[in-house]
């Protein structure tokens, strides 16, 4: 294929970019590009490949020594701003089993399924630049004292701009280190950047509203004044079981609004200083009993909008500071009769919208403080009565939405001692 054979404006901006160049190139690129009918997004591609391109590393030995002469020459560079450059660079040894010319693009696209500029960004150490960069260009905008320098802004090149800033980060610790709030809230992250750990002051981390789906297991190694950390909204299918070892300062924790269906036994093992877990809108099917072992100081506990169906009779053991406690919209059928017992301080709960069908008699004995119970939206036919005996503080109880035999003479004993009764 000759580049007469390719339309006018790629054949005006190859020779305006190169003047001279193999036609088996041209024909090659023109096949890559088939894919994207936008003209605009070609050009890009182009003028990306033709400006920046080492085809030695392409091609290696199979354009003649004449034509890799003249490529090296120019020291044209592969598309450092896409995923090409790193998939040729980590699989440079496997060439010699692609086939030469068009066939290779058209694998590389089957892989990739291009559909813009933005899907070749795909490979493990593009990502890793493109999360690192959304990460330091989110940090210099909440941090308008803190100066990079023309090297990052000057710089055109996608992977050496990231090097950059490497660089200057392991120049500048001290300056890294005393940076304690960190907001990374929609960021558009899809992976957390290793240099996080360079961020060893950090009190407060908020990571919401990104598109995270994995995390490494020594991703917050190193951060042992983290306090606050924040992961919500987020993709998260599952959590290396020492992901937050060594986090002895951290007081609060949110998970919610992402998609764990499981969690290990020890991953809040030694969060001694913890008070506030939230593990809501997940599709937690099941607990392991040991899960919250040791967070003595535990004062509030979310696992609302989950998929459980049955609890550990010692799940909540140990917990003697839980205050609130949410359980609502899951799909609990039934509760071990001692499931709340040694919570002396817990004040609210909340077991609303699930499948509960009967309450053990027991199940609030000795909550001395409870002040608030919400247990509507169940299949409960009748409620024991001895299941609020002793409740001297309950001020809020609301169980309406349940089949409950007998409910008009319930309500007015109920309402003697309990101010505020919602059961109709």
């Amino acid at each position: 294929m000759s580049i007469v054979n390719l339309p006018p404006d790629v054949q005006q901006l190859i020779i305006a970019k190169t003047k001279e160049f193999h036609p088996s190139v041209c024909a090659t690129c023109h096949a890559f590009l088939d894919p994207y009918t936008n003209p605009q997004t070609k050009e890009q591609i182009l003028s990306s490949l033709w400006e920046r391109c080492q085809l030695d590393h392409l091609f290696d030995n199979r354009l003649s020594p004449q034509i890799q002469a003249q490529l090296l020459q120019r020291r044209v560079d592969i598309l450092p701003s896409t995923g090409l450059f790193y998939l040729i660079r980590s699989q440079r040894s496997e060439l010699s089993k692609i086939p030469t010319g068009p066939a290779f693009f058209t694998q590389l696209a089957r892989t990739q399924k291009p559909d813009s500029l933005e899907s070749l960004l795909q490979t493990e150490q593009c990502l890793k630049d493109k999360n690192l960069l959304l990460f330091i260009n989110r940090l210099l905008n909440n941090t308008p004292t803190l100066k990079i320098g023309k090297i990052v802004v000057e710089n055109h090149s996608f992977h050496a701009k990231t090097e950059a800033v490497r660089t200057w980060l392991r120049a500048n610790l001290p300056t890294i280190q005393a940076i304690t709030d960190l907001d990374l809230t929609e960021a558009r992250l899809t992976q957390i950047p290793a240099e996080l750990s360079l961020f060893t002051g950090l009190r407060e981390l908020n990571l919401n509203g990104n598109s995270i789906k994995h995390i490494p297991a020594n991703i917050f190694q190193g951060l042992n004044q983290l306090q606050e950390l924040r992961l919500n909204y987020n993709q998260i299918q599952e959590l290396p079981p020492t992901l937050f070892q060594g986090l002895i300062q951290l007081w609060h924790l949110s998970l919610s609004y992402n998609q764990l269906q499981e969690l290990p036994p020890t991953l809040f093992q030694g969060l001694i200083r913890l008070q506030t877990l939230y593990l809501s809108d997940n599709q937690l099917q099941v607990l392991p009993p040991t899960l919250f072992q040791g967070l003595i100081r535990l004062q509030k506990l979310h696992l609302s909008l989950n998929q459980l169906q049955v609890l550990p009779p010692n799940l909540f053991k140990g917990l003697i500071r839980l205050e609130k406690l949410h359980l609502f919209l899951n799909q609990l059928q039934e509760l071990p009769p001692t499931l709340f017992q040694g919570l002396n301080q817990l004040q609210e709960l909340h077991l609303n919208n699930n499948q509960l069908q009967v309450l053990p008699p027991i199940l609030f004995q000795r909550l001395k403080l409870l002040q608030e119970i919400n247990i509507s939206h169940n299949q409960l036919q009748m409620l024991p009565p001895t299941l609020f005996q002793g409740l001297k503080l309950l001020t809020w109880l609301e169980f309406r939405a349940n089949p409950i035999a007998g409910l008009n003479l319930l309500l007015p004993i109920l309402r003697q001692t309990i101010r505020t009764v919602i059961g109709e």
